[in-house]
């Protein structure tokens, strides 16, 4: 796998104790790019030669200087990497969950409709901005209407009685608490034969009116 990349000291584990000071890298002839302010770019498979000139203004003037061969790779792979991170960020969902796969799931799909709205770009004569595509899938979304396919129960499981409502042998118990199939209030009693969690106390008929056919 081929690789390059920046490397910032103070946000990487151990790089301060690998890249050498400024002065030690003017002695072995070993230089880091400056920009807008000091690069340091590490590759597997790149060096800096050849050396190609590019212009640089200085001092209110454009002067030439040699840029390496691994600034220049650098430079022609980040605009699609900073491109994406900037329109990510434009409609970013701020829909928040508590569940620790909710931000990945998010980002994913954050991330495709970029690439929608990009090839989108590319294959319409005139195409709609960002925030257009966005909304057009929005409204999309909630204009459609949800259909659900009906599970139909096969052989002689569809024949079977619901025990339900048979009025046999529908036994009181305990369990872990846990909310009523009819109140929504939290109990721990149950009918034992359904596995459901049921108010069972005097007063309550919860019990009774699950049993029952409306």
């Amino acid at each position: 796998m081929r690789a390059i990349g920046t490397i910032l000291p103070y946000r990487s584990n151990g790089a301060d104790a690998v890249i050498l000071p400024d002065k030690e890298l003017m002695k072995q002839k070993r230089a880091k790019w400056y920009d807008n302010s000091i690069v340091r770019i590490a590759s597997n498979f790149l060096t800096h030669r050849p050396l190609r000139n590019t212009q640089r203004r200085v001092k209110g003037q454009r002067i030439e200087v040699q840029m390496p061969n691994i600034v220049r790779s650098y430079n022609t792979g980040m605009g699609g990497v900073d491109l994406l991170d900037r329109l990510a960020a434009a409609y970013r969902p701020t829909i928040k969950s508590e569940k620790w796969y909710w931000p990945l799931f998010i980002n994913a799909v954050n991330t495709a409709t970029v690439a929608v709205w990009w090839i989108h770009c590319f294959v319409e004569e005139r195409p709609l901005s960002h925030l257009e595509l966005h909304r057009h899938m929005v409204l999309s979304l909630l204009q459609s209407e949800r259909t659900a396919t009906p599970r139909v129960a096969s052989g002689f499981m569809s024949q079977l009685p619901d025990i339900r409502f048979d009025g046999v042998n529908h036994i009181i118990g305990t369990g872990l608490q846990g909310r009523c199939k009819v109140c929504k209030r939290n109990t721990k009693n149950m009918c034992k034969t359904c596995n459901v969690r049921l108010h069972a106390e005097r007063g309550k008929q919860c019990f009774e009116i699950y049993h029952q056919q409306k």
